[in-house]
């Protein structure tokens, strides 16, 4: 059985497993909705950003056909100015620097290829440090000074950048080109034989990337909070459990929106408090049943003591139906009316007519010697301990005639030690 401060902690971990039941719940709910509302899903991983999925997927094919010999960066340029480079107007230079410039508002891709020249050969140079950019290719260890040796400009239509998005619908037909093939007939004999070609599917997976992201991330806080919600369920199914099992050793059964809304501490100290109430009214029940019963066995006994010193042949016959129905009400109200007509006589009257119900249980002296006691307890004392010695007496002598009768049974053979009345 739990004590009130023990119910207290019941109650403190109750509401702290609801409360976790109803954040995973909130959380269940809306991770749910942002996933399976497209248009919550969308807006929630952000505005696509088709050029630099192009841009990343393009610098990856360059660094395939070049074998990562040369730094490939890739840097958004919104003001980029992709001009036309002579052929041949830059120095001679056998290490090669590759930047991808895109630009989202013009749906355009610049790609340069710079030439590493010497620090003294600074005309026309620009400093491409290390952290220009996400590089695809070989590691620039230090900023390097670098001339542009050539560049190629690429722009993409709307409907054509429309087909990277995931939820556009493309039929799966194997490597879909999505730019033009293009030659890099610069100094750098690698590129001048490379074939770039972008398979179409390749850009719908790098530009849902992010995309997906959100969406493993939603769908893990939808399982963390099912699994949360679970474990909540389940400590608050073991702690109503505990709460019935004390209530109803206090007779009550606590409902499940009873335990979950009220105080677990209140309801059991209720219980506790209905038990003890419920407890004492069955023992008072008990109490007034006694006391009903050892009335009705006190007015019986009264009753059947009148029984033998009454004389009225219609009186004792009304006594002994009285008796055999048991009913209370007329015993007490029969036992009243006795009383009162008994109450109407004298002492001596009284104790005569209860003295003769001695008569057939002892002999002629013996009931003078009994009568002369009497009487003689009246003189010096009440009439009350006059009547209990005559009660006495009637006792003492009707017990010795059963003796006697039981005796006679046995033997066969009557006892004339007594002499009852002619």
């Amino acid at each position: 059985m739990y004590t009130s401060s023990q119910f207290g902690a019941v109650q403190r971990k109750k509401r702290r497993e609801i409360a976790f039941a109803m954040c995973s719940v909130v959380a269940l709910l809306i991770c749910a909705t942002l996933r399976l509302v497209p248009q919550l899903d969308d807006a929630l991983s952000g505005r696509p950003a088709y050029m630099e999925a192009f841009s990343n997927v393009m610098a990856s094919q360059v660094a395939d056909a070049l074998r990562g010999q040369d730094p490939i960066f890739v840097v958004q340029d919104e003001n980029a100015n992709c001009r036309e480079v002579n052929d041949g107007s830059g120095p001679h230079s056998d290490d090669s620097i590759y930047v991808l410039s895109f630009s989202e508002q013009s749906r355009s891709l610049c790609l340069t290829v710079y030439g590493v020249v010497p620090i003294s050969a600074a005309l026309g140079a620009i400093t491409v440090p290390p952290t220009l950019g996400r590089n695809y290719g070989r590691p620039l260890a230090a900023p390097a000074k670098a001339v542009a040796l050539q560049r190629n400009l690429t722009k993409l239509t709307p409907v054509y950048l429309s087909l990277f998005h995931w939820r556009t619908k493309l039929a799966r037909s194997g490597n879909i080109p999505a730019a033009k093939r293009e030659r890099f007939p610069g100094k750098s004999a690698e590129m001048t034989s490379a074939d770039i070609t972008v398979n179409l599917l390749d850009l719908r997976a790098e530009l849902a990337r992010k995309h997906d992201t959100v969406n493993r991330i939603l769908l893990f806080v939808i399982l963390g909070s099912g699994l949360v919600l679970l474990y909540a369920v389940a400590r608050l199914r073991l702690l109503y459990r505990l709460c019935l099992e004390s209530c109803r050793g206090h007779g009550h059964e606590v409902r499940l929106r009873e335990f979950l809304m009220g105080d677990v501490a209140v309801i059991a100290e209720s219980a506790r408090a209905s038990y003890i109430r419920h407890q004492q009214d069955i023992l008072a029940q008990a109490r007034a049943e006694d006391a009903r019963r050892r009335d009705k066995e006190d007015t019986r006994r009264r009753l059947q003591s009148f029984l033998e010193t009454l004389k009225d042949a219609a009186v004792r016959q009304s006594v002994e139906h009285c008796l055999e129905l048991d009913d209370i009400g007329q015993m007490q109200a029969l036992l009243a009316e006795l009383t009162g007509q008994a109450a109407q006589k004298t002492p001596e009257e009284r104790l005569n007519v209860l003295l003769e119900s001695l008569k057939e249980y002892c002999t002629v002296e013996e009931f003078d010697n009994c009568r002369a006691e009497v009487f003689q307890t009246l003189e010096t004392g009440s009439f009350r301990d006059a009547r209990e010695h005559a009660v006495a007496k009637h006792d003492q002598l009707r017990a010795r005639a059963k003796e006697l009768e039981k005796k006679e049974k046995v033997s066969g053979t009557p006892d004339i030690s007594t002499n009852s009345w002619p």
